[in-house]
């Protein structure tokens, strides 16, 4: 017998029956490579005996999850609806003026069409061996649901950031020179002419209304440069408008460019409003076990669906 530490006399021991039994290694010695590799009974590594857990990238801190998605939408609960449907009832109420003994016609409210937002189910589950649980201190049943929770927020993320740059709203070109003065107009400007529109369409914004400017961080070098510049003494150069909040993200689900058209840009979004995140079901966790193959199954499910207006959303691009 050969004691699990002593790694030369297994070696030995393993050269050996090598030379006895086995003619295709032809009494070779083992590679070193295969050597360092080997692992001892019970051993919680594939790279040997000695070693040690480092780190499991185990966090729930904001420097690891990305939750600036969240500024876009209005986030509503919907538990126990089937579905949820955003109406623009003000936009059926028109004001105008009536001549005498005119009569007043009332809008056309069952020609109004809704929004409907009804829910998707999404969900994980992790599979441990139940004497990996008794045996391995590396896994635990805790430490599955803090990582459920993990790529949970990192799911929610991708998915709201591609809807964030989803659709074909409005574009303005801020110029090709992509100066600190062309992009400080064209945010400007983009938000201007998305809240006249909207104001147009009936949504009652002002020039004060808070918007959102998401851009990727490939950017951010550029937009704060141009952001952080000085006013100057002809009072030629702007300056960002103060109800303009930018985002920087290094989620790819935004591109570099919203508009799609290769270059830099930035997509303005006007929050809440028609940009809705419908929790049907919160988080919800268990577990069970399985004796036929000696498995604990730890599980995590919620329903949410989520829906953002185009006319909400604006594109700035710049070269």
């Amino acid at each position: 017998m050969v004691g699990d530490n002593d790694l030369s006399a297994i070696k030995s021991a393993v050269n050996a029956f090598s030379q006895v039994w086995n003619s295709a290694w032809r009494g070779e010695a083992i590679p070193e490579d295969v050597e360092k590799q080997y692992v001892s009974k019970g051993g919680p590594s594939v790279y040997g005996t000695r070693t040690r857990l480092i780190e499991t990238f185990e966090t729930n801190t904001s420097d690891f999850i990305d939750m600036d998605w969240t500024k876009a939408y209005r986030i509503e609960d919907l538990q126990g609806d089937s579905s949820g449907e955003i109406e623009d009832f003000r936009t059926l109420i028109t004001w105008a003026e009536i001549g005498q003994g005119k009569k007043i016609e009332p809008g056309a409210y069952g020609d109004s069409t809704a929004i409907q937002l009804r829910e998707k189910r999404y969900a994980a589950a992790v599979a441990f061996l139940n004497r990996w649980l008794k045996t391995n201190s590396r896994h635990n049943i805790n430490r599955a649901m803090s990582m459920m929770l993990l790529k949970n927020g990192e799911f929610k993320a991708d998915d709201a950031y591609a809807d964030i740059a989803s659709g074909s709203p409005s574009a303005v070109n801020a110029g090709a020179s992509a100066s600190p003065a062309d992009i400080i107009t064209g945010l400007n400007e983009g938000v201007r002419l998305m809240t006249e529109a909207l104001d147009t369409a009936g949504y009652g914004v002002t020039a004060k209304s808070r918007v959102i400017g998401y851009t990727r961080t490939a950017n951010r070098a550029i937009v704060e440069r141009a952001l952080n510049q000085v006013r100057g003494d002809d009072g030629t150069n702007e300056t960002l408008f103060a109800n303009i909040e930018m985002v920087y993200t290094i989620n790819s689900n935004l591109p570099v460019n919203p508009g799609g058209s290769g270059t830099a840009g930035v997509r303005l979004v006007l929050p809440e409003r028609k940009n809705v995140w419908g929790i049907f079901e919160p988080l919800r966790s268990n577990e069970e076990s399985d004796f036929r193959s000696d498995s604990v199954i730890v599980a995590m499910q919620e329903y949410w669906n989520k829906v953002s207006a185009d006319n909400q959303k604006r594109t700035v691009t710049f070269a």
